[in-house]
């Protein structure tokens, strides 16, 4: 065997996910998101100095093995070993010789290289796990769903008080309108204490005494009386329009107010979802850190096993070889990136 089997057996690597793992960490720490879970906000924050301390171990790693590629000498080796190939007045026996010295000093650079590489695997590695073993485990979630439920019953709740408080001021619009047009002085003549019968106020349209108009707004006045007449047990009086109004006043400022509480209760409890939600956005982070470093790590692993080929090989082949490290060195600049 030469040694390298295939040019195209990395993984793709994705450092922008990376990036935006350790963003999404950094952004967590910033906002203080989990103040109101002091545990987690403090597991959060040693993880936001382990990722970014781990991250840039990623970059000064892959700096460090490139520079120790390139300062292996391979370029001179290949350099030398193509001279002696092309050297046709050269003794077989002497070039046989030097092909040979060149092979054993090839392999000898090349294990200092696979040292150096394995050495950084087993480090990543080992940054990798400490990352995935976090632990990052709260009742946030138990939290959020508790939080989901409050607030589906404070919507619900905002929503029957809109629609009473909306139900109770059309109320009060007609009562008050009703109220006003029998303070009028022709409705003064007409009547004392009581309130008009639908008999009475059908006989003055029909006399042509009242507008329609003002009669159809009396009957609906009258009509969401009776329901306050009802709850309040009292007779039906000139004087109830009054006391009615001021009962629906007392009860439109309460809805008011249970509302805004409602309201400011909702939007509490949404800040909060906003903020513990960003609990999943952490673990998913940390997740896509982890499976991201994982390919780094692997191509750390394709290298050493094709590097393996070429130390076990008869002969190295020191084109392939250089191929290879060129391959390689491209996949550490990404890293880099």
């Amino acid at each position: 065997m030469n040694g390298i089997t295939h040019l195209n057996l990395y993984p793709a690597l994705n450092m922008v996910a990376v990036k935006g793992a350790v963003s999404v960490f950094n952004s967590a720490v910033a906002s203080n998101a989990f103040a109101e879970l002091p545990g987690l906000q403090e597991r959060v924050m040693r993880a936001q100095l382990l990722i970014n301390s781990h991250s840039r171990s990623l970059v000064d790693q892959a700096i460090a093995l490139e520079a120790s590629m390139s300062n292996a000498g391979f370029s001179d080796i290949a350099r030398q070993y193509k001279e002696l190939a092309d050297a046709s007045s050269l003794d077989l026996k002497l070039k046989a010789k030097g092909i040979e010295d060149l092979n054993t000093f090839c392999k000898e650079r090349l294990s200092h290289v696979v040292q150096k590489v394995d050495a950084a695997r087993q480090l990543i590695e080992a940054n990798r796990e400490e990352i995935g073993a976090l632990t990052l485990d709260h009742f946030a979630g138990d939290l959020i769903d508790y939080d989901e439920a409050r607030l589906t019953a404070l919507l619900t709740r905002e929503a029957a008080l809109k629609a009473t408080g909306e139900q109770l001021q059309a109320d009060w619009d007609a009562i008050k309108a009703t109220k006003e047009l029998l303070e009028t002085d022709f409705w003064k003549e007409h009547i004392k204490k009581a309130l008009p019968t639908a008999e009475e106020l059908q006989m003055l349209v029909s006399q042509a005494l009242v507008p329609k108009l003002d009669v159809e707004i009396i009957k609906l006045g009258l009509q969401r009386l009776e329901k306050y007449l009802d709850m309040f047990g009292a007779a039906a009086k000139l004087v109830s329009l009054g006391e009615t109004l001021v009962r629906l006043s007392k009860n439109i400022s309460a809805n008011k107010l249970e509302c805004q509480e409602v309201q400011e209760k909702i939007k509490a409890l949404q800040a909060r979802k906003e903020k513990f939600e960003s609990y999943d956005g952490v673990l998913t982070a940390r997740t896509q850190w982890v499976e991201q470093v994982g390919l780094i790590v692997e191509s750390l692993v394709v290298f050493l096993r094709e590097c393996r080929l070429f130390q076990t090989a008869d002969e190295c082949d020191i084109a392939s070889l250089q191929t290879h490290l060129t391959m390689f060195i491209s996949v550490l600049r990404q890293v880099r990136v």
